[in-house]
């Protein structure tokens, strides 16, 4: 399955190089490759194949900047630089994977992405030495395991089944994704069970 992703992401990905080629200065046409470019960055780290990454990471990159930083959303250019700093963990570029997950930080950013992005450059600065900013950035992601727990406890004892047992869910799922502790992560998964039960999945 991933495999067929690749191919056709990669497809994609030629056919909108070659149609932005012939239009180069179309907005709506770079405007479109946006999430196609990120699909495909994804699709070569699924892969494992993070120097394929860099390059629609890259153009986009190009293009924000030849765009005056108005052609795609904060939100589109803080996925681009978590992306590209995966890409550089991929290949040991540890400074640059900093330098990219770093600028992902806007204040803008969404939990799941930060969380991600601060889980990453705590793991970076531990292999590269450096304790004090690791310790920073994994005490940041411990907060938020703990808030997301809170949350999801909230959200179960003021509701029947529905969305808050859906909201629920999604928090115990990212708290599950950011944690290293191992007592949490099993805590978690038990209460997953119980509303995925719940929820009837």
């Amino acid at each position: 399955n991933s495999a067929l992703n690749l191919k056709q992401d990669e497809l994609a990905f030629r056919l909108y190089s070659q149609v932005l080629s012939m239009v180069p200065n179309s907005m709506p046409m770079r405007q479109k490759v946006g999430s196609i470019y990120i699909d495909l960055a994804r699709s070569y780290l699924d892969a494992n194949q993070p120097k394929l990454a860099l390059e629609p990471l890259q153009q986009l990159i190009t293009m924000q900047k030849d765009s005056g930083g108005n052609l795609y959303s904060s939100y589109t250019i803080m996925q681009v630089l978590f992306l590209q700093g995966e890409a550089y963990t991929g290949l040991s570029r540890l400074p640059e994977a900093v330098d990219s997950y770093e600028r992902a930080l806007q204040p803008d950013i969404p939990e799941d992405l930060r969380g991600r992005t601060h889980k990453a450059l705590g793991e970076i600065y531990q292999e590269l030495g450096d304790s004090l900013s690791a310790k920073e950035h994994l005490s940041i992601v411990n907060g938020m395991v703990e808030e997301l727990f809170e949350r999801s406890d909230s959200h179960l004892i003021k509701a029947q089944v529905g969305p808050r047992y859906q909201k629920a869910a999604t928090e115990l799922e990212l708290a599950v994704e950011l944690t290293s502790d191992d007592f949490l992560k099993a805590q978690a998964h038990q209460q997953l069970s119980m509303l995925y039960s719940a929820l009837g999945e």
